[in-house]
């Protein structure tokens, strides 16, 4: 009963304080959010995982089996959290919107944090812990809206000492991929008995499951030192502690997807002295209760706008159903609605013509799995459940019994049982209800300037307009009226070599104007299919994997309005997250080439450090089990050595005196390195004077040293699909540039070089290849610093050698135009849009 008396002790004396009187002892309410987090604990009953802090926290309060997020992925789901309403009630639905055009709440929807402030509370967003923990934590938000100032107290967790009762949300990357383990017992894949039957069994998925679950061990041991900072500060006794996920675990049909996995959190609350130890349940709850719940034990009035229900209010019903939505995340355009009653799962599929599996280039680039199930299912060697996610088209409605069929393996949605027929009538009346009373926004054309395609899996910002989602027609958006949709998308023929000639020079644009893109989306080339004996950790046994494909953003123009596409290669270890964003919200190269009337397409890094070979020495590494020298041919990044290699500055935090890279955003540079194993072979990279001819030679043949061979064959690929292009490379893909355009000197129309590696000094290979077409090379400031005398004077040489045989060429260092403060990665600079309009220019001379 103290929960109600607590409640009513508030709601009584924030209606009428006494004079002089304090009002009634109130929790400290503390969230800890992890990311990407199924119910996989030990806690859970999974016995192939040692997590003994949340076993005892779980011990010491109440674990809830059935808690969901109502979305499949964290931004939706952290701004329904953030409010307490539905996001497909506030125009949030959308994976990555509103970053950057200033949309607000509707009027009427206020913030959870702000409401506990107005209530007394001092509401703090924790980014990092006291140095005696030992321990470092997430500054993660992510909310699809403006995010208004003041929406915190504080950051700082010395204000929960300070003053109290506090709100605190902490959050918790660690199972967002790439997974990072190295805490508790190895887990041994051959061993482990919980791998979801909705995967193949096979060495790259057990390994990959090994390593989520050794992820989840370093999880726990965060959560501890959090607990254990709680309980030396004094503040256990009084404080109700939540731990959940903020969306459901990344496998092959968990986060991103409309399946259970997708939404099915786990839920940890301990309140000393009030929840029982020890205690389970298996109520339906979805996360915005959590929302309603902290405001109830708050003593603040609920708003209308909040849908959750106060489910640690004692008294109060509990829930009849659980509704979740799934719509675009990042490119994949799609439209779900599921509604649960704790055994019959009902899913609404608004875009049946659509698979299950939707290319999404973040997970096929980040998820071992979702490349393995695709190459199996084309050698048809999955079930026919497993296989189902990769039907071009999926049905309108599904019914699962997760009572029988835990795993959603069963569509019951044509049964002829009388059961059946009563839980699918009864969920789809739910469902229509709920559509109608929350003002579900999901029919709405989505805006193309909402639209942002930055970062993948929660690193990543920037991409201002893109193809609209969703049905046409319906009612106007909340907090602003609907847009009208841009064209449909016509189609994958690529461009061609025909079309208007360009101009001598950009026109001007507004850069708020909604880029309009006809087309948006993957496609992939190259690779081949390997065999090999496992071994190892992996286990034995035959092992086959489609390697070396390389999957490619496709952005085609609404106004195409020049006459070759463009293709962006990113640097060694690099991903296409490069060109196609900023760390603090503006459009990358991609998109403001796109702008100009370019096609473009951006080359991502082939799928071989994904082979189906085995990866165990890299994970080791990855872990921290091993060091880097037990893989030589591994590019492993390093916060020191990425500051020290880039030219950000003298060591992490310290950025050079005149740089315009915004460090304070420095995750982004970490979210595009993506792991690289290279070729066999000597040789590669080259093009440094000094280095005699052979280097230079190696470097212009793709070379084993940056594993170029592979990615020229996948460009090579590309290239024959799309027709004459000019190439855009960076830094060690130099090399994939110059071999593509030896092998295939018909297609490369043009090359724009950015520090790169390989520039080629053979006097016979330029004349052969580059005299007939531009050559460019652009360079930064920190020159010195970066070592770049090298690759500036093989450029310089390459030029001078262009410009004998007839051809124009140019070498061009930004600082003598006047554009300072620039690191290696020019395309991610403050200034990068800058650049890109020179380099735009310089070709529309040509």
């Amino acid at each position: 009963m103290r929960i109600m008396a607590v409640l009513l002790a508030g709601i009584a004396w924030w209606a009428n304080p006494a004079a002089g009187a304090d009002p009634p002892r109130r929790p400290n309410i503390l969230w800890i959010i992890a990311e990407d987090l199924g119910p996989d604990f030990g806690c859970y009953g999974n016995e192939d995982v040692a997590t003994p802090h949340l076993d005892a926290l779980a011990a010491e309060g109440r674990l809830y089996r059935k808690a969901f997020s109502t979305a499949p992925v964290c931004s939706p789901s952290r701004s329904a959290l953030a409010t307490g309403a539905y996001q497909t009630s506030i125009g949030a639905q959308h994976h990555r919107s509103h970053r950057s055009d200033g949309y607000r709440l509707p009027e009427g929807v206020p913030l959870i944090p702000e409401l506990l402030s107005e209530a007394g509370y001092t509401s703090v967003r924790v980014t990092s812990l006291p140095p005696e923990a030992g321990v470092g934590v997430s500054p993660k938000q992510d909310l699809n809206f403006e995010v208004p100032e003041g929406m915190w107290d504080s950051e700082e967790w010395s204000e929960l000492e300070a003053h109290r009762p506090f709100f605190a949300q902490i959050s918790l990357g660690e199972a967002h991929r790439p997974y990072r383990g190295g805490v508790g017992p190895e887990i041994d894949p051959e061993r482990i008995t919980t791998l979801p039957p909705y995967v193949a069994d096979h060495p790259v998925a057990r390994q990959d499951w090994a390593d989520y679950l050794e992820t989840l061990q370093s999880l726990d041991a965060k959560v501890g030192a959090i607990l254990d900072l709680l309980d030396a500060r004094g503040l256990a006794e009084d404080t109700l502690v939540c731990v959940f996920g903020d969306n459901g675990r990344e496998d092959f049909r968990g986060k991103s997807s409309a399946f259970n996995a997708g939404c099915h959190v786990p839920l940890i609350i301990r309140w000393p002295g009030v929840i029982p130890a020890g205690t389970e349940s298996d109520e339906l709850v979805s996360l915005i209760d959590l929302s309603a719940s902290a405001l109830a034990l708050a003593g603040v009035m609920i708003p209308e706008s909040v849908h959750g229900v106060p489910f640690l209010q004692e008294g109060t019903p509990s829930r009849e159903f659980v509704f979740t939505a799934k719509d675009r995340i990042e490119e994949a355009v799609d439209r779900v609605r599921t509604v649960y009653d704790g055994r019959y799962r009902y899913l609404r599929n608004f875009m049946p013509d659509r698979p299950h599996l939707i290319d999404r280039a973040y997970y096929d680039r980040t998820n071992p799995v979702r490349a393995l199930m695709r190459d199996l299912h084309e050698r048809g060697e999955l079930t026919p459940e497993q296989a189902k996610v990769f039907d071009p088209s999926r049905p309108p409605e599904e019914l699962y019994d997760l009572e029988s069929d835990p795993f959603e393996l069963r569509n019951l949605a044509d049964s002829d049982d009388p059961e059946h027929r009563e839980a699918l009538g009864r969920l789809r009346i739910a469902l229509d209800r709920w559509l109608i009373e929350t003002g579900d926004l999901g029919d709405v054309p989505e805006d193309p300037a909402a639209v942002d395609l930055g970062r993948g899996g929660g690193r990543g910002r920037g991409m201002a307009g893109a193809q609209g989602a969703g049905r046409q027609g319906g009612r106007g958006r909340a907090g602003g009226p609907a847009r009208s949709a841009p064209p449909a998308d016509p189609g994958p023929t690529p461009p061609g070599a025909s079309g208007p000639a360009a101009p001598a020079a950009p026109p001007e644009r507004d850069e708020d104007e909604p880029l309009i893109l006809s087309r948006l989306g993957m496609m992939y080339v190259g690779g081949r299919t390997v065999e090999a004996e496992g071994g190892g950790r992996r286990g034995g046994g035959r092992q086959s994997n489609v390697v070396e494909q390389a999957p490619v953003h496709v952005l085609i123009p609404s106004e195409t309005t020049r006459d070759l596409p463009v293709v962006m290669v990113p640097g060694l270890g690099l991903t296409s997250y490069l060109y196609l964003s900023t760390p603090d919200g503006r459009e990358g190269w991609a998109q403001i080439f796109a702008r100009e009337g370019y096609p473009v397409y951006v080359f991502d890094e082939p799928t071989n450090a994904v082979s189906g070979f085995d990866v165990g020495p890299f994970n080791a590494v990855r872990s921290g089990r091993a060091g880097p020298e037990t893989l030589p041919v591994l590019m492993v990044w390093s916060n020191e050595s990425a500051w020290r290699t880039w030219g950000l500055g003298s060591e992490p935090g310290v950025p050079f005196e005149d740089t315009q890279y915004p460090v304070e955003r420095i995750d982004q540079l970490y979210a595009s390195f993506t792991p690289v194993v290279g070729g066999a072979g000597g040789g590669g990279g080259g093009g440094r004077r000094g280095e005699g001819d052979a280097p230079a030679a190696a470097g212009a043949r793709g070379g084993g040293r940056f594993g170029s061979g592979v990615k020229a064959a996948g460009l090579v690929a590309l290239l024959e699909q799309i027709g004459p292009a000019i190439l855009v490379v960076h830094s060690a893909s130099g090399t994939t540039g110059i071999e593509a355009s030896r092998l295939r000197p018909d297609l490369v129309r043009g090359l724009v070089m950015v520090e790169p590696v390989g520039s080629p000094t053979d006097p016979d290979l330029v004349k052969d290849v580059f005299a007939d077409d531009p050559f460019l090379a652009v360079f930064g400031d920190h020159f010195e610093v970066r070592r770049m005398q090298g690759r500036y004077e093989a450029c310089l040489e390459t030029a001078r050698l262009v410009g004998e045989a007839g051809g124009r060429a140019e070498v061009i260092r930004l600082p003598d135009r006047g554009i300072t403060g620039n690191t290696h990665l020019l395309m991610q600079d403050r200034n990068n849009r800058e650049i890109a309009e020179m380099i735009i220019e310089w070709l529309g001379d040509q």
